[in-house]
């Protein structure tokens, strides 16, 4: 029943958040001064994707962009995804465009919830947790870019079946959590699937290595036995999404990024530790849609803006008064420190990090400010436990 309601809330809150999008009066956009990723490649590759599917084929190429692209192959329309592949087959392309937004908030925010639940957070707590992340400023910045917030929504489900598979040992977990991952794949985003994998990486390393403390043993060998999770759900990830990480894998290989471009890019655009203030203030350095946002250092506003409110992140701190008590609560607290200092870039004493494979291919390391938003967000509602 409190789930049922929990949804209900979660429903209305972003029926009522996207009003306009959800009758169907328009849709969000969050551009820059006269162009916007949204209208210049991925609402032209929707529209292509639901024309497509509609006509029965796949969408393997476009003469429309240059002098033709490969565009399954590339990868961001997320053609395999089946939330798109439902909507955009069923429903016209402005309708599921719309619906894909709403139902990706709210698939957030009922992962967030569900993986609280089953840290056992009380009920308004993982309420509150899930509120604070899908209403954050990485969510909302990014609404331009869909596959990134769809690839983004699925890793609270990630946290939870990870959860669930530690503490009931059943394989059944690490399937699913393998079905979700090739999702992921699917919805388009290789760099937000990449962070969140490595952040799930750390929980689980962090998860088994306190298992024998909370059995109070000094070695738990079936601990030990659990660590097949992680290659065999990557395993699972990568057959299932073969049709798409073939195609991929062979257009990277005409790319810039495999001759080394993307680490050039590393340094460009980056989060500077003046700009933390933004976690309390998000419009200290000027607001984008009055056309005054300006740093010394070229920080792009929606790449740099991780606000999750105030009292989150008060409640955040105060959570980390009982770090020594709750291994739930250290383990966030780090996977925030090592997100954080990644999203500094150049700035951060991680940054040879940065520079090795897989995460040398990506631009913009400032999107770690995602997990970083994530962890917050959870820290808060165990800061919530308070009251």
């Amino acid at each position: 029943m409190k789930n049922l309601f929990a949804t209900l809330i979660l429903l209305l809150l972003i029926f009522f958040y996207f009003f306009d999008a959800a009758i169907f009066r328009g849709f969000w956009i969050t551009g820059d001064l006269g162009y916007s990723d949204l209208t210049d490649l991925n609402w032209p590759i929707k529209a292509f994707l639901s024309s497509s599917i509609r006509c029965g084929n796949l969408p393997l190429w476009t003469k429309d962009m240059l002098c033709g692209i490969p565009l399954l192959a590339e990868g961001e329309g997320g053609f395999f995804y089946p939330l798109n592949l439902i909507l955009f087959l069923f429903a016209k392309p402005f309708f599921a465009y719309n619906l894909s937004i709403l139902l990706t908030f709210f698939l957030t925010g009922l992962f967030t919830f569900l993986f609280c639940t089953s840290i056992r957070l009380s009920f308004f707590s993982c309420l509150f947790a899930a509120i604070s992340f899908i209403f954050s400023g990485f969510f909302i910045c990014h609404l331009k870019h869909p596959s990134m917030i769809m690839v983004a929504s699925l890793f609270p489900f990630l946290f939870y079946l990870t959860e669930r598979f530690i503490k009931e040992q059943r394989p059944i977990f690490c399937i699913l959590a393998g079905i979700i991952l090739s999702f992921q794949v699917f919805a388009g985003h290789p760099q937000i699937m990449v962070y969140t994998n490595l952040a799930l990486g750390i929980y689980f390393v962090f998860r088994l290595g306190f298992l024998p403390k909370e059995k109070k043993k000094k070695v738990h060998w079936r601990a030990l036995s659990l660590l097949y999770f992680l290659p065999v759900m990557a395993a699972i990830g990568a057959g299932l999404s073969a049709i798409q990480l073939f195609p991929t894998m062979e257009l990277l290989e005409q790319s810039g990024r495999k001759l080394g471009g993307a680490i050039h890019e590393l340094a460009r655009f980056p989060f500077h530790p003046a700009e933390l203030v933004r976690f309390i203030l998000p419009y200290f350095y000027g607001d984008p849609y009055l056309a005054n946002h300006k740093t010394p250092w070229d920080g792009l506003f929606w790449e740099n803006t991780a606000y999750i409110g105030l009292i989150p992140l008060i409640l955040a701190g105060f959570a980390l008064s009982k770090i020594r008590k709750n291994s739930y609560i250290l383990i966030f607290a780090i996977i925030t420190l090592f997100s954080l200092l990644l999203s500094f870039g150049k700035y951060s004493p991680l940054f040879f990090l940065l520079k090795l494979p897989p995460l040398s291919s990506y631009r913009f390391p400032n999107r770690f400010l995602l997990i970083t938003s994530f962890s917050l967000a959870i820290l808060a509602a165990f800061g919530m436990e308070w009251f």
